[in-house]
C-alpha cells in the first residue's frame, strides 16, 4: 500500500507518540522497579518476622 507522500504527516505524528512514550517508559521504569523491589522486600522481611519461631 502506497499513499504517494499524503500519509506521511500521520505517520510522523504516530512515530513521535511512540518515541514520547518510550521516553516516558525510560524515565520512570526504573523508578517502578525500585517501588515494587522495596515492597517485595518489606513484604519478605514481614512474612519472615512472622514465621519465624519467638526465642
Amino acid at each position: 500500500m502506497t499513499t504517494g507522500g499524503i500519509g506521511n504527516p500521520v505517520l510522523s505524528i504516530v512515530e513521535d507518540l511512540f518515541a514520547f512514550v518510550n521516553a516516558l517508559v525510560a524515565i520512570f521504569l526504573p523508578w517502578l522497579v525500585l517501588i515494587i523491589a522495596g515492597a517485595v522486600l518489606i513484604f519478605f522481611v514481614r512474612l519472615h518476622r512472622r514465621l519465624r519461631p519467638a526465642a
